[in-house]
């Protein structure tokens, strides 16, 4: 998968503890981040989950479950358009209070597919762009072709102590156009 490097350019590749919400059965952080200690986080009953330790959960309630500042590092994809915007933010909240470090959210960008599911965990309920976050303090890195089959872009928004801008180079025509905001 292309977008992989573009998931190392932004995640560190070492942590001590990393909490991945919204884990699916998608994505494995740990191709990824090699973490001492990794908890992962979904909602859905349904899913065969691959990834150990496993907290199944409202992401909302998490800092019932877990202890404050814990986490390295909290990634976040592909799941705050799934809910809607004033609980999107408070997921914001939640991950932030979780956090030590770095916050890693990954969402289409703008309003994709808003309601058009009918699927309970896979309908969107919000759409999300960089200002958003930005306005929370977060940077953000804009891929405006990211999902270019599907004629929409996507966009990552970190909240870190030591994010570092790098730029992709030499990737396919995907990553063409990307830019930090």
């Amino acid at each position: 998968m292309i977008y992989l490097k573009a998931f190392q350019t932004i995640l560190p590749s070492v942590v001590n503890c990393h909490l991945d919400v919204g884990t699916g059965v998608k994505f494995r952080f740990s191709d990824i981040v090699s973490a001492k200690h990794s908890l992962y986080n979904d909602v859905d009953p349904t899913l065969k989950f691959q990834s150990t330790p496993f907290l199944l959960c409202d992401s909302l309630l998490l800092s019932v479950y877990l202890k404050e500042k814990l986490f390295d590092l909290v990634t976040c994809f592909d799941v705050i358009e799934h809910l809607k915007k004033e609980d999107g933010y408070k997921l914001i909240n939640e991950l932030e209070k979780l956090s030590n470090n770095t916050v890693v959210f990954f969402t289409p960008l703008g309003e994709i597919a808003i309601g058009e599911s009918k699927i309970k965990y896979e309908v969107h309920l919000s759409g999300w762009v960089p200002e958003d976050f930005k306005k929370l303090g977060y940077q953000c890195w804009v891929f405006p072709n990211f999902h270019k089959k599907f004629g929409y872009g996507a966009f990552f928004a970190i909240k870190s102590d030591n994010i570092v801008k790098k730029k992709l180079q030499c990737l396919d025509e995907i990553f063409a156009g990307e830019y930090w905001l």
